[in-house]
């Protein structure tokens, strides 16, 4: 699943950690990873009447998708609720409403990447329990807040838009080019491998060098 992630983020990031199997960490990614630790581990607890299950395997066929989840919560359905979006599982009463949770160490939910990750980890859930999901959660390590994703026409659309650019991707076996958003590369961990400037001033060099070539009269013999 996060593979949707880097892709969204920058398609040259996914190309270098899934294709070249590139990978280093700053304190961001280290933080990260430390944050995901604590929830990887497969556990179920109740917490406040909410069913807590961690490192749950996904997966969906029709998309191809394979995955496990930091968490996904099991609310409990209230007298007056439409029951279509509950299901009952084996060994307890009543019935249930999934919504899976993802952990981030940072401040900010608002990047479509990370909504597009939770929308693929929902529509395995639908595929697997055979009910709609309508809403998910991103928890902030650094606010220690959760927050709503609904996942919407246009966020599933996305979604499976950007399945369908990773399995080209991989077919292809190419690395795509970095992100034209300078600002997202400050921050990545991949800056020093990806070296996103060389590669932009090659391709404008390339692209002034055809640009030229095309321009260029012909010569004519008097």
């Amino acid at each position: 699943m996060s593979a949707i992630q880097h892709y969204l983020y920058c398609p040259r990031r996914f190309g270098l950690v899934f294709l070249e199997r590139e990978w280093e960490d700053n304190r961001f990614t280290a933080e990260g990873t430390a944050l995901h630790r604590r929830v990887d581990q497969p556990t179920r607890e109740f917490r406040d009447g909410v069913l807590v299950v961690r490192g749950l395997s996904l997966r969906s066929t029709t998309l191809n998708l394979i995955g496990r989840s930091d968490v996904v919560e099991f609310h409990t359905w209230n007298r007056g609720e439409d029951k279509s979006n509950f299901i009952q599982l084996d060994g307890l009463d009543g019935w249930w409403r999934p919504a899976p949770v993802e952990y981030k160490r940072g401040g900010s939910r608002n990047g479509p990447w990370y909504k597009a990750q939770l929308c693929a980890q929902a529509l395995c859930l639908e595929e697997m329990l055979g009910v709609e999901i309508q809403q998910g959660f991103i928890y902030l390590g650094k606010t220690k807040k959760k927050h709503d994703v609904l996942f919407d026409g246009e966020l599933r659309a996305l979604t499976k838009h950007t399945v369908n650019q990773i399995d080209e991707c991989l077919v292809k076996k190419r690395t795509p080019a970095p992100t034209t958003i300078v600002s997202r590369c400050r921050r990545c961990s991949l800056k020093s491998i990806c070296l996103p400037e060389v590669l932009r001033k090659r391709t404008s060099l390339s692209t002034y060098l055809s640009t030229s070539l095309i321009s260029l009269p012909e010569d004519s013999d008097k």
